[in-house]
């Protein structure tokens, strides 16, 4: 398991219908937050307020799978076109993160987590945890995904690159060399792959 998660899993946080979000009174060192679909942490030790209020916003984002590589400028779960952090212009209605209409592709404005509720959500993880898909099959959404079954080795290890959205934080990181396991569960993810249209 990776940074809080598996204290959290360890103190029975692990109800995927919720999203675990934690404010450490820590510095990393490396990063000033991570996150994943359902946990996510900022560290606070030297941040100011204004940044504080920016990477909250975009950790929460990536709880809620984003940024999906079929979204215009996405690139490893990020925005990298103009520099700026994703979250600076995410909610802006002339950009496109929060609604793109993109055709098979999901909305941040659609997530089950958000309110007031979507007529048509999607669950983060559904998508990131479970691979139930649903209508989400946009062409680079689906490149991404197959890729990962060409991406394992004879021992159908667990390559978490590249990424279609942020990564699953409910994936039991010691069963890498298996293939994706979640926490406490003894299906392969990945072999719902195979299946991909």
């Amino acid at each position: 398991m990776g940074h809080f998660d598996e204290i959290l899993f360890s103190k029975n946080f692990k109800n995927p219908k919720k999203n675990y979000f934690i404010f450490a009174e820590l510095n990393n060192g490396q990063n000033e937050g991570d996150a994943g679909v359902g946990i996510g942490t900022v560290y606070l030790k030297g941040l100011s307020d204004g940044k504080l209020k920016l990477l909250t916003a975009h950790e929460l984002i990536h709880t809620q799978g984003g940024v999906y590589n079929c979204v215009t400028g996405a690139n490893n779960a990020h925005y990298t076109s103009d520099g700026r952090h994703m979250a600076q212009f995410g909610f802006q209605l002339n950009k496109n993160l929060y609604i793109h209409k993109i055709e098979g592709c999901p909305q941040l404005i659609d997530s089950v987590f958000l309110t007031p509720t979507s007529d048509d959500p999607y669950d983060p993880y559904e998508i990131a945890c479970l691979y139930n898909l649903g209508k989400y099959t946009n062409k680079k959404f689906l490149k991404i995904l197959k890729s990962k079954i060409k991406a394992r080795d004879k021992n159908k290890r667990y390559k978490s690159q590249p990424r279609f959205g942020s990564d699953c934080r409910w994936r039991d990181y010691s069963r890498d060399d298996e293939g994706f396991f979640l926490v406490g569960s003894n299906v392969n993810q990945l072999d719902k792959l195979e299946i991909l249209p």
